[in-house]
């Protein structure tokens, strides 16, 4: 750090990683059950993960994020997961939801948008 530096306060890796485990597991599609086949994870070990309530180990993160077949990466955003650059809006805009509840709403609200634009670009639905 440098002399004039600030220290980043207030972020907490742990929430970082839970909310983001979170929300690529409902996009992706993917269970615990899935993610404990793939991975050979105890479902509690994956629940707690997910909460952010508990210290997850940085290789079970790996694990995990393996597990959905990311690299971490890919997992942050640091590379590319074929999301356009409004795609990754709709994730910030997820990821700052402060609750389960509203993240999975919000998630559908985007899918279903994403649905009908794709059947509204879709020409087979024109004669």
């Amino acid at each position: 750090m440098t002399e004039n530096s600030e220290p980043i306060t207030g972020i907490n890796p742990i929430d970082v990683f839970s909310k983001r485990l979170d929300i690529m597991m409902t996009a992706m599609n993917v269970s615990t059950n899935e993610l404990e086949r793939r991975t050979g994870l105890k479902r509690n070990t994956i629940a707690h993960a997910r909460s952010g309530k508990t210290f997850v180990r940085s290789d079970t993160m790996v694990t995990l994020v393996n597990g959905l077949g990311l690299s971490m990466a890919q997992f942050y955003g640091a590379a590319d997961v074929k999301l356009s650059i409004e795609g990754q809006k709709f994730v910030a805009l997820i990821e700052n939801e402060p609750t389960e509840e509203g993240r999975k709403k919000m998630l559908a609200r985007i899918m279903d948008l994403y649905n009908m634009t794709n059947k509204f670009l879709d020409d087979s639905n024109y004669e």
